[in-house]
C-alpha cells in the first residue's frame, strides 16, 4: 500500500490551499497544468486556488523514480531529492538569495521503496542564461562579470550548487541593466554553515560545469580571480586548466556511457525471442 507524507511552508498555507493541492499530486500529477520540462524529471506549471480565489503560480517537479537500490536508500537512509529542494530552497532565501519560495515537499512509498516524489515552489518565469547563447553569441562582459560576482556570492555564504551550469541559473534584468540571478535545480546543492565556504578546489571544479563555451568560461574565472583578491589562490590560467581536464574527462564518461548503452542494447536484442529466432537461424 502506498504512503504519502507532505510537508508543508505553514507561513504561505493559512488556508490550507496548498496542503489540498499537494495531497492531489500523487493521484493527478500527469493530468494537472501544463509541462514545462520533461526529461529524467518531469515540470509542470500549475495553480493553486487560494481560499480569497485568487489563483497562485506554482511549479511542481516530480523525480523520476530511481533504481530499486536507490529506492530502498532513499526511503530509509537519506533524505529525498524533492526533501533536499525543499530545504535547500529554504536556505538560499534565508540567506539573502532571489530564489522562489519553498511551498510543499510530497514523499511517496511504498513498504521501504520510494516512489515518486514532488517539489512545489512558487513559479519562476525568467528564462536560463543558456539562452543568451543560444544562437551563438558571445556573451557580453556584464554578463561575464555578474556571473563570476553571482558565484562568489554563492560560495561566500556557504553554498554550493554541484550543478551550476547555464540552464540551471536563470536571469532577469533590473531597470539599470543589471543581471539578477536565480537558481533551479537545486537538490543536489551542498549547504556549510552561514559564510563557511568551500575549499578552492570545490569552488574550481563547480564553476567548469557553467559553460562549454570557453570563451565565456574563461571571462567569468578572470572576473572570479579578480573579485575573490589575493586570498584566491588559482589564477585565471589555473582555473582554464581545471576546467579542460574537467570537459576531458567528461567527454570520456559520455562515450563510456554511450558504448555501454549500445552494448546493452545489442544484448536485450540477442536475449529477446527475435534475437534468437535469428540467431537459430544462422546457426
Amino acid at each position: 500500500m502506498m504512503r504519502t507524507s507532505i510537508t508543508v511552508n505553514r507561513l504561505r498555507d493559512a488556508d490550507g490551499s496548498i496542503s489540498r493541492f499537494a495531497r492531489q499530486l500523487p493521484d493527478n500529477f500527469a493530468r494537472m497544468g501544463t509541462v514545462v520540462h520533461s526529461a529524467r524529471n518531469e515540470v509542470r506549471l500549475c495553480t493553486v486556488r487560494l481560499a480569497s480565489g485568487r489563483l497562485l503560480p506554482v511549479a511542481v517537479k516530480r523525480y523520476k523514480l530511481p533504481n530499486p537500490v536507490q529506492r530502498v536508500a532513499y526511503g530509509c537512509l537519506r533524505a529525498t531529492k524533492a526533501a533536499r529542494a525543499y530545504r535547500n530552497a529554504q536556505a538560499l532565501r534565508s540567506r539573502g538569495f532571489d530564489m522562489p519560495e519553498a511551498l510543499a515537499c510530497v514523499e511517496t512509498r511504498s513498504g521501504l521503496m520510494l516512489g515518486h516524489c514532488y517539489f512545489v515552489s512558487d513559479a519562476d518565469s525568467r528564462p536560463p542564461v543558456s539562452v543568451l547563447m543560444a544562437d551563438g553569441r558571445p556573451a557580453d562582459a556584464l554578463l561575464a562579470r555578474s556571473l563570476a560576482a553571482f558565484a562568489l556570492s554563492l560560495h561566500r555564504r556557504g553554498i554550493l550548487h554541484n550543478d551550476f551550469n547555464s540552464g540551471n541559473v536563470l536571469f532577469g534584468r533590473a531597470a539599470d541593466g543589471s543581471y539578477r540571478f536565480s537558481l533551479i535545480d537545486i537538490n543536489r546543492a551542498d549547504i556549510y554553515p552561514d559564510r563557511v565556504c568551500p575549499s578552492a578546489t570545490l569552488r574550481a571544479e563547480e564553476l567548469t560545469r557553467l559553460t562549454p563555451d570557453l570563451r565565456l568560461y574563461a571571462a567569468v574565472a578572470r572576473h572570479y580571480a579578480d573579485l575573490a583578491g589575493p586570498d584566491w589562490p588559482l589564477s585565471a590560467c589555473e582555473m582554464l586548466a581545471v576546467k579542460r581536464r574537467h570537459d576531458t574527462a567528461r567527454r570520456r564518461r559520455k562515450a563510456l556511457f554511450a558504448t555501454l548503452r549500445r552494448w546493452q542494447a545489442r544484448l536485450a536484442e540477442a536475449l529477446s525471442p527475435d534475437g534468437r529466432r535469428k540467431a537459430m537461424m544462422r546457426g
